[in-house]
């Protein structure tokens, strides 16, 4: 079955693949949070001491990447390719990146709720400023 999907969506699975391998440690042995049980969880969070993972299911729902101390992954699981991102420390860098793992741009972050150009199926790395 796998043999016979479009070179994209192959593209796509191995690059989701490689990620989760990447972030191992985190995702598997970090602390795992999922919010809003009344709303079947529309985000969940792994957090480590090295990074803070933040997936949203939802396009109603505020991902909340808390203090940028660290780098913040936050995946845009939802339909749409707009997120809301709440964040409690910047300013910081926000690199864009597609559902291949293509970087396709960079955004100026600042503390407080924002909204965030995020293609479907990809994600947001933000790294504070130095």
């Amino acid at each position: 079955m796998l043999r016979e999907l479009p070179a994209d969506h192959k593209r796509m699975i191995a690059h989701w693949l490689d990620f989760t391998r990447r972030h191992r440690e985190t995702l598997l042995k970090g602390a795992f949070r999922p919010h809003h049980y009344e709303a079947f969880y529309p985000v969940i969070e792994a957090e480590s001491a090295a990074e803070r993972i933040v997936a949203v299911y939802n396009d109603a729902a505020i991902a909340d990447g808390g203090k940028v101390d660290r780098p913040i992954y936050i995946l845009n699981a939802t339909g749409s390719r707009r997120m809301a991102v709440l964040l409690s420390g910047g300013p910081a860098t926000g690199e864009i990146f597609d559902t291949f793992g293509v970087r396709r741009g960079v955004v100026a972050l600042r503390a407080g709720l924002q909204e965030v150009a995020v293609p479907v199926s990809g994600y947001v790395r933000i790294a504070p400023d130095l």
